[in-house]
This record gives C-alpha cells, structure tokens and sequence, in this order.
C-alpha cells in the first residue's frame, strides 16, 4: 500500500493498477486520483474541484466521480490522506480517501473505489455523515459522451452506502423480446 500527501487540491501522478482493466471498451493499466474525490483513467494537470454533471465533454474525463466536490483534508479535525493499494490475492485495487472533509469543514468521512478485474466492476463505498448537497457520484467515458449519473447537486451519500457498477461480460448478447 501506498499514499500521496495532497490535503486540498492536489492530484497524483499516474498510478499503476497492476493488471489490465476495461473500462467504456478501453483497456487502461493505471488510474489518476484527485483530493476532490474523483478518479481518471487519464493523466491530468488539474485537480478539477468544482462538480459537473455526467456526462459532460468538460475535463476531467474517463472519470469516476466517487464523491466529486471540493474537498479538503485539512478541513476536518483530522488530516485527510489518500492511499491506494495492489490486492494481488484478490486481483483488485483499491483507492481509498480517508479522514476527509468538504472544503467548508465538516466532520471527517472516508470513501473508496475498488476495481475489482475478476468481474470487470468498480464498487464505491462511503463510511461517515455526509451533508453535502452539491456533489457528483458516477462515471464517464473516455470523451465524455456516455456515462452514468448516479447523482448531481443533491444529497445521496450516506454512511455505509456502496454502489457497484459492472459490464456485461465480453460476447453477451441482451435477449430481444417481440
């Protein structure tokens, strides 16, 4: 396991996933993670720390928006770190905010995506109070032409909520009804 110390506005270099991941029909092998509570499958430059909503050809894009607002490590009444992790055993990774608070202070919560190769899915999970009303939760493609909006400037998140989201597995054909 690893960190990197970004308490407000920071993003990572690229991190290696360990193992191929498809994601929207692209293969990507690393992640990129911002203290703002999003993930890119692309490298970034910016921290990008006010919300939009999903999809949006806007940057940052390939993006999984865990609890995507203006965060700050500092804020809270502990300092907030994000580590990430390699499960071998498992074939998964795991990012992981933890003791984070929203820019305006607030008690401390942690949240986590875990990618799990095993069945192409990435699940988030959220620990802690959660009062924010203007946060962004979902994923988005490579362009930002498709995504998932799970929600956008409204309160969702709560203590213990997981969210899973998964793709057919490759070759699966939906049955058509007549």
């Amino acid at each position: 396991s690893a960190s990197f110390g970004c308490e407000d506005d920071g993003i990572s270099v690229p991190i290696p996933l360990g193992f191929n991941f498809r994601y929207y029909g692209n293969v990507y092998t690393e992640v990129t993670a911002s203290s703002n509570g999003w993930l890119s499958f692309l490298p970034q430059n910016t921290w990008y720390n006010l919300n939009a909503t999903i999809p949006t050809a806007a940057s940052p894009n390939a993006v999984l928006a865990v609890m995507w607002d203006d965060l700050d490590g500092l804020a809270g009444p502990n300092p907030g770190t994000i580590y990430y992790y390699h499960d071998v055993a498992e074939n998964k990774f795991i990012v992981s905010w933890v003791d984070w608070a929203f820019y305006s202070t607030s008690p401390n919560f942690s949240m986590q995506a875990i990618f799990d190769v095993n069945n192409n899915s990435i699940k988030m999970q959220y620990m802690g109070t959660f009062s924010q009303t203007d946060v962004t939760v979902g994923i988005e493609n490579e362009t930002g032409t498709d995504g998932l909006l799970v929600a956008y400037n409204q309160q969702y998140i709560h203590d213990s909520l997981a969210i899973r989201f998964a793709s057919a597995p490759e070759g699966f054909q939906p049955a058509h009804y007549m």
